[in-house]
């Protein structure tokens, strides 16, 4: 078990995906060095889903400095989160999600988890 006092990725993850019904995939990755840091998900999923994920990501995200800190793809399976960490960072936090779930509080899970790993200040 994990202390949930301590930083840890999947645990946070695991914790995170379990306040949102319909949550069925989170991935924390450091875009710029094209890694996965940590996942957590319903069904195992195949690490080239992940990487595809992750370029979502870095595609909707990354491209302007001055761009959107998140972004949606709304597709007819569901919803993509994406959301850009704090700063200079190269972390996001990517969400898969069933249709009609609830995505309220997501940007605030996200900023408490780059928080937590030391993502920001």
């Amino acid at each position: 078990m994990t202390d949930p006092a301590t930083p840890s990725t999947s645990g946070d993850l695991a914790r995170i995906r379990a306040r949102f019904a319909g949550c069925e995939l989170l991935v924390l990755a450091d875009v710029e060095a094209g890694t996965v840091l940590g996942w957590d998900g319903a069904v195992k999923v195949p690490q080239e889903e992940l990487d595809a994920l992750c370029g979502m990501a870095e595609d909707l995200l990354m491209a302007d400095p001055s761009g959107p800190a998140h972004a949606l793809m709304v597709r007819p399976t569901g919803v993509n989160a994406f959301l850009r960490g704090p700063g200079e960072g190269r972390e996001v936090l990517c969400g898969v999600f069933a249709p009609r779930a609830g995505l309220n509080g997501m940007a605030e899970a996200g900023a408490e988890l780059f928080r937590r790993i030391g993502g920001a200040a």
